[in-house]
């Protein structure tokens, strides 16, 4: 868990986890990065589904770590954020630094955790432990190979460019229901890669911390999200649209059109393709793939509005029959409390509803099929620009 003076030092430059934000790598998105940056107190990924993550991560972290030295007969010291010499964009955090010898580690790490470059000379590698689900392995190459994701690949190279070292090795808990277990992977040092990176950081400095200004829309729903949170409310009159506002409102206008028409265009074509189906599965052609028209299982679900009425209406007959006991000097009887509990128990079954499967179109394109959907693609994504 970063201090706050390690999150302040975070908005003077970027760090390991944040490094393949920066080349499209990885959940984060820019205007999340850029919002860090611009307010050291606010949290963009407060909402992010990773969180649960890093959460078990870091509560995983000193167990992860205590088992690879024990099991590698070497000696781990906690690092501090730490700033690249000669690249002042360039920090990182390590959860460890790797010794050979006690004597070694003690000396450069006996009042704490290593706060400088130069105390790390004395280290053979970094050490950054890991945590996910099994069924996340098969993003993982066997053991001891360097076969990462991209994005913890990355995360090292950048921590390898900060702290000189040239070595990391990854220790990941795998946990689930087969089963947990650490397997350790390393990965090693990429000039081209760290340089790749630290360009990509110098142009999003240049290009919107100093000048504040946001990365361009990505269409994305964090970008949305983004935005609620930088203007969550109207306070202001509308104001004066100009040449490129008018523009940009005129393009809407039309795409929102385009919409609507492409949309009822797909209902006719998707219903004329229904009514030459009829009770087949579907229409398979060699050349262009298979569109198949299935039916999905019939689920169940609960109408939890009308359980909660249900239990509110429950309760107030429960309490007034309380009340007219207590008055007339009597106790609930086992029969009406059976009663009770057998409606108490009736209310999720009585509020559950089947929903009927249905059947719905699905392409598989191939061959020219594909082809052609991927220079439409193009095509849109040039509109678009």
């Amino acid at each position: 868990m970063l201090t706050d003076e390690q999150k302040k030092l975070r908005t003077t430059a970027f760090g390991a986890s944040e490094a393949p934000t920066l080349v499209g790598v990885g959940p984060g998105k820019l205007v999340e990065l850029w919002q860090a940056k611009m307010d050291p107190t606010a949290d963009p990924f407060a909402d992010c589904d990773q969180n649960d993550l890093v959460e078990l991560g870091q509560e995983y972290e000193d167990p992860v770590c205590h088992i690879y030295a024990r099991r590698t007969g070497t000696f781990l010291a906690r690092v501090d954020t730490l700033r690249h010499p000669t690249k002042p964009l360039a920090v990182a955090t390590p959860d460890r630094a790797r010794f050979t010898s006690e004597e070694a580690l003690r000396a450069v790490a006996a009042n704490g955790p290593i706060s400088s470059v130069e105390a790390l000379e004395a280290a053979d590698r970094l050490v950054e432990a890991k945590t996910t689900g099994n069924r996340y392995r098969h993003e993982y190459g066997r053991a001891g190979s360097g076969v990462v994701p991209e994005e913890k690949c990355l995360q090292c190279v950048w921590q390898m460019g900060v702290t000189g070292l040239r070595v990391v090795d990854l220790p990941v808990l795998f946990m689930g229901e087969w089963g947990r277990r650490i397997e350790v992977f390393t990965v090693m040092w990429n000039e081209d890669l760290f340089n790749w990176l630290y360009e990509a950081a110098e142009r999003f400095w240049t290009d919107h911390v100093v000048t504040r200004k946001p990365p361009p829309p990505d269409g994305t729903d964090r970008y949305d999200e983004a935005l609620a949170r930088m203007f969550p409310a109207d306070r202001k009159p509308p104001a004066v649209a100009d040449e490129v506002d008018e523009q940009l409102m005129l393009d809407y206008a039309k795409f929102r059109e385009v919409e609507r028409r492409a949309e009822l265009l797909k209902k006719k074509l998707g219903q004329r393709l229904k009514a030459r189906i009829g009770e087949a599965g579907g229409l398979v052609s060699p050349t262009l793939g298979k569109l198949s028209w299935t039916r999905s299982k019939d689920s169940t679900e609960v109408d939890w509005e009308k359980a909660a009425q249900e239990a509110l209406l429950l309760a107030g007959q429960c309490l007034n029959a309380f009340d007219h006991l207590r008055d007339v000097g009597e106790h609930l009887s086992s029969e009406n409390r059976a009663q009770l509990e057998a409606r108490l128990k009736a209310i999720v079954p009585g509020s559950t509803k089947t929903r009927s499967g249905y059947r719905s179109l699905r392409l598989y394109p191939k061959g020219p099929a594909a082809l052609e959907l991927a220079r439409l693609n193009v095509a849109l994504d040039a509109l678009g620009e």
